[in-house]
This record gives structure tokens, sequence and C-alpha cells, in this order.
């Protein structure tokens, strides 16, 4: 919405754009006093620089395409992220703003490696109003969003303390263990642990049955199956031991998230698990599943396992590593009664982890209200 009182220029009419030829490869023995800067941030300053001016970059390939930062005088940026200089008589700061409103995704073009082009976004359309009343919006802006971003702030450190509710909970109850007689026993003789296919790259399909890797199992109770590769539908027999279902238990078995564990809480059809997610299964006669849950969770057994870690390359670790470990285990009552404890913890948080990331979302989406009301005049 345009507030029809202000005149409109094009973005091209209030920034000069500038491109960088500069990789990290070609700068990795560079030294000097001028900073260069990256998608991550600051990465090192090296002998030369490209812009005399304070600047605005945009990350124009890759992850994170559109995403803004503001950068001083003498320095430089990498060759994935544009310069937007504004001209005379703007404020970098509006324009800044002004940019963080615009939904960038209406510009991607590419599927493996995304990328933006300015000759795509230079139409929209810029308030052209006194650098007065642009530096008056930019102040409002800011002492709104220092209020959201203390809120948000207060939100996410709610929902850190929630997490750490439970594994303090878990943490008290197995700490007490051998205190109550619990018996040493190897995983092996209470759990069996299996891991998917070692899927190859032509196995993968444009569409078909999900194949789950360790970046689809975040910790907790959904998987995240956005980003899956596939296997053709026809191959679901030569498959059938790797399929995962309702109620399973999954542990990543390397990399950052290596002894992060997934409960599968929904049903989410035919979908396969690869090599480096690991699937527990017990008898629940003897040993219940819901408890081995916790225990993965416990702070002992996470340390038990830490000292199996093959560190070559990534943090890794493989099946027998895992059944060989030896574990405290309490009577089957026992479980049942730890496991009622536990899971009446765990659904009192999920219910106020729900009610913050609401809250979560609706703060963030605030932002883009008031992005929307500071550029219609209505700020």
């Amino acid at each position: 919405m345009k507030n029809k009182n202000w005149d409109y220029i094009t973005l091209y009419n209030v920034v000069d754009k500038g491109s960088s030829n500069i990789s990290l490869n070609k700068v990795k023995d560079e030294e000097g006093d001028y900073p260069l800067y990256s998608a991550k941030g600051f990465y090192k300053n090296i002998s030369f620089y490209h812009q005399e001016k304070e600047y605005i970059a945009i990350i124009k390939d890759g992850a994170g395409i559109g995403r803004l930062s503001v950068h001083p005088s003498n320095s430089s940026v990498v060759g994935t992220m544009q310069y937007l200089i504004p001209k005379d008589g703007f404020d970098i700061m509006f324009i800044r703003y002004f940019l963080q409103g615009i939904n960038f995704n209406q510009y991607k073009q590419g599927a493996t490696i995304p990328h933006i082009y300015f000759k795509d976004y230079k139409s929209e359309l810029v308030p052209n109003i006194s650098i007065i009343e642009q530096k008056r919006i930019v102040a409002e802006i800011d002492r709104l969003f220092a209020k959201i971003d203390k809120a948000i702030a207060l939100a996410e450190e709610s929902l850190k303390q929630a997490e750490n509710l439970l594994l303090s909970a878990i943490k008290q109850i197995f700490d007490k263990g051998e205190e109550k007689g619990w018996s040493k026993q190897k995983f092996k003789d209470f759990a069996l642990l299996r891991h998917g296919h070692q899927f190859r790259k032509f196995d993968y399909v444009e569409s078909g049955i999900p194949v789950v890797k360790i970046g689809q199992c975040p910790p907790g109770n959904k998987l995240d199956l956005s980003k899956c590769n596939f296997i053709d539908v026809s191959r679901k027999n030569e498959f059938s031991d790797d399929l995962i279902k309702k109620d399973d238990l999954l542990m990543a078995l390397t990399g950052g998230t290596l002894g992060k564990v997934t409960w599968v809480e929904d049903d989410y059809g035919i979908i396969v698990q690869n090599y480096r997610v690991g699937n527990f299964f017990t008898d629940e006669s003897k040993f219940l599943k819901r408890f081995l849950m916790y225990s993965l969770m416990s702070p002992i057994f996470q340390s038990l396992m830490y000292s199996k870690i093959n560190v070559a390359a990534q943090p890794n670790i493989g099946k027998e590593e895992i059944e060989n470990l030896e574990f405290i285990v309490p009577s089957l009552e026992e479980q049942k009664k730890i496991v009622e404890q536990l899971d009446g913890l765990t659904i009192k948080l999920k219910k106020n982890q729900l009610i913050l990331e609401d809250q979560l979302n609706y703060l963030k989406n605030l932002k883009s209200s008031i992005l929307s009301k500071a550029f219609s005049g209505e700020l």
C-alpha cells in the first residue's frame, strides 16, 4: 500500500549497485587493514578495499539470498554478495529497512544454487521523502524493533529453559540409578539398533519415497521431510527393512546432531532411513522403548557414547559401539513409573512450547507489519 501524499521512485534511482569478484580462495594468503565480509559476517582483513563509503550488502547467490547487512567504508564483500550504495538524499538505514520489507523469494531463480538479480527487483518503489522524515521513520522502527527483539529473546530463553527442565529431570532420575541398584547391562541385551541403507547419488530420483537422513531428524518428535531425497516407488520392497513407522525411535549416528533422538510421533506413510540414521528396537514385554528414549537423552548415556566416538573426519559412532555400551537399567515396573512421570512432564512442556512458538511467530511477523506501515506512511 502506498501513501497518496508521497512521491515514489524506483530502487534503481535510489541506489547504485556494485559487484564483487573476490573469492575466499583468492585472499586466503592476504594480510592488511581493510575488512572483508562474507555471508557469515566478518571474514578477515585484506590489503585492499572495494568501497570508500558505507554500504548495504545483499546475498545474491546460494543459501540466505536476500539477507542484508550494513558495512563500513573502506571494506569489501565476497563475490556471492552485491553492493547497494544509497545515492545522495537517502539514509542508508532507511534503504536497508525498505529492502528488508521486500519478499526476495519472488525474484529467486535457480534450483540447485538459488540467486537473485538486481535487474529483477530494481523496479521496487521507494518513498521519495525528505531525509528528516526518513531518519524519523528509521528511529521509530529502531525503537519498535528493539522492543520486539527483547520479547523474542525472552521467548527463546523460555524455550531453552523448557528443554533444560526435561533434561534436568532425566538427569536427576538416572543419577540415582546406581543407588537404587539398577543392573548394569550391555545395550544389545535389551535393545537392538538398525541403521538404514547406504544410498548412492544414482539411487535418487526427482520424486517418490522420501529418504530420511540425519538432517531430517531434528531432536523431538517431528521429522522434517521438506528437503528429502527420493527413491523410486517401484523399489519399495528392496528397502522393506529400512522403513520408518509411527513410534519408531531414531538417532543421528554422525554429524552435528550425533546422539540426538527423534521419536516418530506421526504416520508419514512410506519413508525409508539412510545409513547414518539409527532405529532402535526393544521387546516391550521386557524393556520399554519410551524408557530407552529417555535413557538415550540422559547425560550418562551421552557421556558413554561420546567416549566411543570416532572423530577422524566428522564425529560418528557405529552400531556395534552403541550395542556394546554398558548401561544401568531398572526393572520393568520402575521403567513404567519413570516413563509415566517424564511423559507427563513432556506433555506440560509441549503445551508451553507451542504457546511460546506462537508468540515467536507473532513477534517475527510483527516486524514485517511494522515495515509495511513504515513505507506506506502509517508509522
